[in-house]
């Protein structure tokens, strides 16, 4: 079977920063069907001091919101069969960043003030000081991007793909 290796975090020799691997790189090991090959995580992350700083391809600091993923609240409006009732839960709703059950199998994240797409997956590439300026008006509660956030949240990653295909290592 073939085996795609996936690094989550790098040391880039020629600066020595800690760069985290691009969110398309994220999204493609969520979206991807692990039924024709093996998964292989390089654990080069486990060797990174966690309270080191983690940068972006150009060398950018990155930033993050520090909560529990469990915290995430789950809001469900599949049942919601008029679309009065969706306006409605809609509006009840607006401003707030959760989970939403969307029918029997399909989960929509709004959590972009959290730095997650609609699908769950980290955007942790994205998440610069200009970036956080300019669309987070909660921007005071941003902090520097950690190995050890990053790792924390590669578990809760790992945790929620839904393939039954999958097969971490070798």
């Amino acid at each position: 079977m073939k085996a795609v290796v996936f690094r989550p975090l790098r040391r880039v020799k020629k600066t020595g920063k800690v760069v985290v691997a691009s969110y398309s790189q994220w999204n493609r090991v969520r979206t991807s069907d692990y039924s024709a090959f093996c998964l292989t995580v390089d654990n080069e992350y486990a060797s990174l001091p966690a309270d080191e700083h983690v940068y972006n391809h150009e060398g950018k600091p990155l930033f993050w919101r520090d909560f529990n993923p469990a915290d995430i609240p789950v809001l469900e409006h599949s049942r919601l069969v008029t679309d009065e009732a969706f306006q409605a839960f809609r509006k009840e709703n607006a401003g707030r960043y959760a989970v939403r059950w969307c029918g029997e199998e399909r989960i929509t994240y709004s959590c972009c003030a959290w730095g997650l797409d609609c699908q769950g997956t980290p955007a942790f590439s994205h998440n610069t000081i200009d970036r956080v300026a300019e669309y987070y008006r909660n921007y005071k509660e941003w902090e520097p991007l950690t190995v050890g956030m990053v790792v924390k949240w590669f578990g809760w990653f790992l945790y929620q793909l839904q393939n039954s295909s999958l097969q971490v290592g070798r």
